[in-house]
């Protein structure tokens, strides 16, 4: 992302509206970037590419689409090269630009035309939630609605770089334009005093954040990940989130409800009995278990640090980003 200084307003793109306030806040000073892992970049270009195809192949089905190569506006003023319709809104204390991926001439009106190209895990994560999960998303086409003055629907068009399935959309606006101006104006305002803003973001936008530095210390840095995580991975990951809160619930449940079938024994007199198509058995859980205190009596320290005997293994804690560690909790090892 960039923010442009002209000689009147700073600029802000219209791409960038909805991240975090403080990466905003960093990009209006012009702060050191950290530099983007090598999956995120053949990503970015990946995107561009499948991006380009889905216009080629709607030409080919008979859309018409009023589209721009290298913004020519863009390239005189800033020296950029920016791709797309070129489109702009001012304000009293900044500008927005933005490049829009074509209008589709409909009758006598034209329709906004944004398409996006996801990998596997983000294209069903935005199916199953839309713009919920993707705020740049929604503030980046919102940003159009404005500038474009349009009352009819904007056609989305999201593409799964993995597989080639391909979602179109009809859909108006999804966020609301006063919040992005009153947004980026508490922005500007607190980059001109130079005061920082608050740290709003999920954990995986920390990780790979280019300003993550403002948000943490050295030493409890997030691992900012630098192989992008197989498709069994990504699976794996669907699967944890979709069984996560129902398997915490159903254990507890569980818990409960043999709980009342032993209480109901106990008070019954029963050992064992079979109802209902279940059997259940009481008895009594037997074991060894050595007396700590006991043992530390009866041996010196140096027997002691003779008989401890330090164990390794790799650990695994997975949990919902935004969801809190209960003490109950346990790590999954992996032996």
């Amino acid at each position: 992302m960039t923010t442009i200084l002209t000689p009147t307003k700073p600029t802000y793109r219209m791409s960038q509206v909805g991240a975090p306030p403080r990466v905003l806040y960093a990009t209006r000073l012009g702060m050191e970037k950290l530099p983007d892992p090598p999956y995120l970049t053949l990503a970015g270009r990946e995107s561009t590419r499948h991006e380009q195809w889905v216009k080629e192949d709607m030409r080919e089905q008979g859309y018409e689409i009023e589209d721009a190569e290298v913004c020519p506006k863009c390239l005189n003023e800033f020296g950029e090269e920016r791709r797309g319709l070129h489109v702009e809104l001012e304000y009293e204390l900044f500008r927005l630009l933005g490049h829009m991926d074509g209008r589709l001439p409909v009758n006598s009106h034209k329709r906004i035309l944004e398409v996006k190209a996801l990998g596997r895990f983000n294209f069903y994560r935005f199916m199953q939630n839309k713009f919920a999960a993707f705020p740049k998303y929604a503030d980046q086409l919102t940003c159009y609605f404005e500038a474009e003055h349009s009352e009819w629907p904007a056609l989305y068009v999201v593409k799964c770089r993995d597989t080639g399935r391909i979602e179109p959309m009809d859909t108006y606006a999804p966020s609301k334009m006063q919040d992005i101006v009153d947004k980026l104006t508490f922005i500007e305002a607190h980059a001109r005093i130079g005061k920082l803003v608050d740290c709003e973001c999920t954990d995986w936008e920390r990780a790979t954040c280019q300003f993550r530095y403002l948000c943490e210390s050295q030493d409890d840095m997030m691992s900012r990940p630098t192989t992008e995580p197989t498709d069994e991975v990504l699976r794996a990951i669907d699967f944890f989130k979709k069984y996560h809160d129902t398997a915490s619930k159903m254990e507890k449940i569980m818990k409960d409800q043999k709980e009342i079938v032993k209480a109901w024994m106990q008070d019954a007199g029963i050992k064992s009995a079979s109802f209902s198509g279940v059997s259940g058995r009481i008895y009594d859980k037997k074991g060894w278990k050595y007396d700590n205190k006991a043992t530390e009596a009866l041996l010196t320290p140096e027997q002691l640090e003779k008989c401890r005997k330090p164990t390794s293994f790799p650990a695994l804690y997975l949990k919902m980003i935004g969801e809190k560690k209960s003490d109950e909790e346990t790590v999954e090892t992996l032996e």
